[in-house]
């Protein structure tokens, strides 16, 4: 940086400003320069030795001295300071994120989310040192190695666990082959060994212990029933060889009478061996007496069953159907739908039969389901439920009168009620809408006072325009330029001048009061409305008139700034008279804020012009870091304008605001905190109004989403439990009875429910085979929805747990593949209809609590 003065200009110096200037040049040391500084009277000689120091010490020290006395010195010296506050400043993070990573590169065990948090730990530190950021990378790839070598650890001692498992599974009698004693135990042997080299590895500590645990009981358990293996395995073998010389011999020279004799003498099998191999032997036996016949009477045994079964079946249904057990009539139909007729090839009549039996289960059914005395007394019970239920008072208004005209429809279709029962019915309503009739008189009465209050500010607004038209303020203001300095302007005539500042402060108070009015009803509303305008119109208006006056008096003092000449001596005593003029106008009349905040700016930059031009050469930096002020005071002011308006925009605002603000330069020093502590400030105001409507809309559709998954879960249930009943129409009228949301989990979540109903509205019989088909998918994706989000799972699932969490980690480590986020997942879980238990339903309620 140079601070040279300009040769030319040396000749008009004082000497000793020239000799200053030679000493500050002839400078060499921080320490000598800081002394000089504090001794000098020259600024230019002070700015020049100030170049020299770099410390922090010194730079605290001299700025202390020079602070309020030498602008440009004081603003150097603070920018040094800054820069190396924030060098520190990083280094320090830098240093606190490299202990964190030296922590878990000692961890034990390791976690994956733990190298996360430290990843977003070092993207927030900044520009550290190289020696820094070159010991966080050796650490960092520690880590990553240490995540690898786990990965791999945990896949070995799966595949281990999985052998063992495979191995007691085939050393088992339904493991569908027979093992040779020898070899299981030298697999266990190696299994062992394998397991144990594992577990000595560095990276162990990261393994659950349950897997273990499980290990050695189920390799102690099969080691200790390797005795009884190589007794079944020496039965087996003897049965089998008898059986191969069997097989071998000629049909004709066996009898079957020796061959069951023979086989009866041998040792007794397990009961699985002994099917398989007893299946074999009857298979001899077979082919000896001549499996075709004992086929063909196999097969008229089945249809004999099967008729009897239908003819059963078939009587049961008619029974019931004679005394109206419409429930029972409908269990006996669907057995008859399972059973398979074709096996019974019934006669024409038998068919007639059954096809009159069901349609008169239809007519029967449809009659009952609009059965006026039934849904009376549903009705009743529905209504006397009601205060338990504890409803909210909007469901309460809406569930009482549905109830009066669910009853009253049933008078045209099933007949009038006796007296008794619509009396025990009204009753019944009338004591459960008692909350919601004193809830709604209660609001009445809040609309009365919220009413009352508005006539009060009427007459209010009313009795301040009748004053000022007393005080002859009503009219045409003229002559408004001729009034006495720094005065606002008045119509010709007498009495005493109104306060306008006050009009001006009770106009916009009682703007401010009629807009936070509460609820008042229509009708009164509108005529309020109309009213309160026309009141308000006989204030505004002459204080509009009188402040677009004020505005044309302002454009002129603007004018006579702008037309100062800067070369003449009283340039700065007249534009400080202008000031002072602006200030009483200012206070006498205020303008809109708008209008206000425009005119100063212009005045303002009008005055900045005359002393920039008056000191240019040495306020240029200056001039521009005001400007720079003034732009982002401006931005200030528009985020804090901007509380009121929609969200759209405010995104908009705070988006274009961040970009505006990073794009402008440099304000000075001494505003630069308060400034952008006052942005911030605005944004965060901003943003707190977006994140309260934003959460308040998740809270409601969370717990809109709440209530649909109930009822899905409801849905599904009823159809494992095959008790269709009244559950469809019920869950479709709390269904529609909920506020759309508009989401994708909204829409899974009809489209499960949907594939519910029309199971259910068409009897679906394979509807819930595929529930409980999804049941394996649905826990393999909530496990990894739990691992992902931190959440303990089940003791029973540790081992499962543990293959998911190799698979999660496994992709965490691939570059380039993309893994399902926990929103994912959740909405995938939502998804997929499944026959949930209380504690799957817990579970994924947790996940979806610890998302929002």
């Amino acid at each position: 940086m140079n601070h040279n003065p300009n040769p030319a200009d040396q000749h008009d110096m004082p000497p000793e400003r020239i000799q200053a200037l030679d000493q500050a040049q002839q400078l060499h040391d921080e320490s000598q320069a800081a002394d000089f500084l504090l001794q000098c009277s020259w600024p230019d000689a002070r700015l020049m030795a100030a170049d020299w120091i770099h410390s922090r010490p010194l730079l605290e020290h001299v700025l202390a001295a020079v602070r309020n006395s030498d602008r440009r010195v004081e603003k150097l010296l603070q920018q040094r300071l800054d820069v190396l506050a924030e060098r520190e400043a990083a280094t320090a993070r830098g240093q606190r994120a490299v202990e964190h990573a030296q922590s878990l590169v000692a961890a034990t065990p390791l976690l994956v989310n733990q190298v996360g948090d430290l990843d977003r730990e070092w993207s927030l530190v900044g520009d550290a040192p190289e020696s820094v950021r070159a010991e966080f990378d050796a650490l960092r790839e520690q880590l990553r190695q240490r995540l690898d070598a786990q990965a791999r650890l945990q896949h070995a001692v799966l595949d281990v666990g999985a052998r063992l498992q495979r191995l007691i599974a085939d050393a088992e009698p339904s493991g569908g082959q027979l093992l040779a004693p020898a070899q299981v135990a030298a697999t266990l042997d190696q299994l062992e060994e394998e397991m144990a080299g594992l577990w000595a590895s560095a990276e162990a500590p990261s393994l659950p212990k349950r897997v273990l645990t499980e290990f050695r009981q189920k390799h102690e358990a099969l080691r200790a029933a390797l005795e009884t293996l190589q007794e079944r395995y020496a039965a087996v073998m003897a049965c089998q060889d008898l059986l191969l010389e069997w097989e071998e011999s000629d049909a004709g020279a066996l009898d079957e009478a020796v061959l069951r004799q023979q086989w009866q003498a041998l040792a007794p099998l397990h009961p699985l061996d002994d099917a398989a191999l007893q299946e074999r032997f009857q298979a001899l036996l077979a082919k000896l007496a001549g499996r075709r016949q004992s086929e063909a009477d196999g097969e008229t045994e089945r249809r004999r069953q099967a008729r009897d079964l239908f003819s059963q079946s078939m009587a049961a249904m008619e029974e019931a159907l004679r005394n109206g057990a419409l429930l029972d009539a409908a269990g006996h139909e669907h057995k008859l739908r399972e059973m398979d007729l074709s096996v019974a090839h019934l006669r024409g009549e038998q068919k007639m039969r059954l096809q009159n039996a069901r349609a008169e289960l239809g007519r029967l059914q449809g009659w009952a389901k609009w059965g006026g005395k039934i849904s009376r007394e549903e009705l009743q019970k529905t209504a006397l439920e009601l205060p338990s239920r504890k409803l909210p008072v909007a469901d309460l208004a809406r569930e009482v009168p549905g109830l009066r005209e669910r009853w009253k429809a049933l008078d045209a279709t099933a007949g009038p009620a006796s007296k008794d029962a619509w009396q025990r019915f009204d009753a019944a309503c009338t004591a459960a809408y008692a909350p919601a009739a004193e809830h709604f008189k209660k609001l009445a009465k809040e609309r009365q006072d919220n009413l009352e209050r508005a006539r009060a500010l009427l007459a209010e607004v009313r009795g301040q325009a009748d004053q000022l038209e007393q005080a002859g303020k009503v009219g045409e203001v003229a002559d408004a330029g001729d009034t006495n300095e720094g005065g606002v302007g008045a119509a010709r005539v007498d009495g005493p001048q109104p306060d306008w500042k006050a009009i001006a402060g009770f106009c916009d108070r009682m703007q401010q009061l009629w807009r936070r009015l509460g609820p008042i009803d229509r009708k009164p509303k509108k005529s309020l409305d109309a009213e309160f305008a026309t009141a308000m119109a006989r204030l505004t208006k002459p204080l509009s008139i009188l402040q677009s006056v004020e505005k044309n008096e302002r454009e002129r003092l603007i004018e006579a700034a702008q037309a100062i000449d800067p070369a003449q001596r009283r340039a700065a005593e007249e534009l400080q008279a202008l000031q002072q003029r602006w200030q009483l106008r200012a206070r006498n009349l205020p303008l809109d804020r708008h209008d206000e905040h425009a005119l100063w700016q212009r005045f303002r930059a009008a005055c900045d012009q005359l002393f920039a031009k008056r000191k240019q050469h040495v306020k240029s930096a200056d001039a521009e870091r005001s400007t720079q002020l003034r732009e982002r005071e401006a931005l200030c002011a528009r985020l804090e304008a901007a509380l009121q308006e929609k969200p759209e925009a405010i995104r908009t605002l705070m988006r274009e605001a961040r970009a505006a603000w990073t794009k402008s330069g440099a304000v000075p020093r001494a505003a630069e905190r308060q400034i952008e502590t006052r942005f911030q400030r605005a944004l965060a105001g901003l943003q707190k109004r977006l994140d309260d409507g934003e959460r308040g809309a998740r809270q409601m559709r969370g717990d809109v989403l709440a209530q649909r998954f109930g009822l899905c879960l409801e849905l599904e249930r009823s159809l494992m439990a095959g008790e269709p009943g009244a559950a469809g129409q019920q869950a479709r009228s709390q269904w529609e009875g909920l506020p759309a949301v508009s989401t994708e989990a909204e829409r899974a979540l009809a489209r499960r429910f949907e594939q519910g109903m029309q199971a259910l509205e068409q009897r679906d019989a394979a509807y819930p085979a595929q529930l409980q088909k999804n049941l394996p998918l649905l826990a393999h994706q909530l496990l990894r929805a739990e691992i992902q989000l931190g959440i303990d799972s089940p003791p029973a699932f540790a081992r499962e747990r543990l293959k998911v969490q190799v698979e999660v980690l496994q992709s965490s480590l691939k570059s380039g593949e993309k893994s399902l986020s926990p929103h994912s997942l959740l909405l995938q879980l939502c998804s997929l209809p499944a026959p949930l238990d209380a504690q799957a339903e817990q579970r994924l309620r947790a996940v979806a609590n610890r998302l929002a």
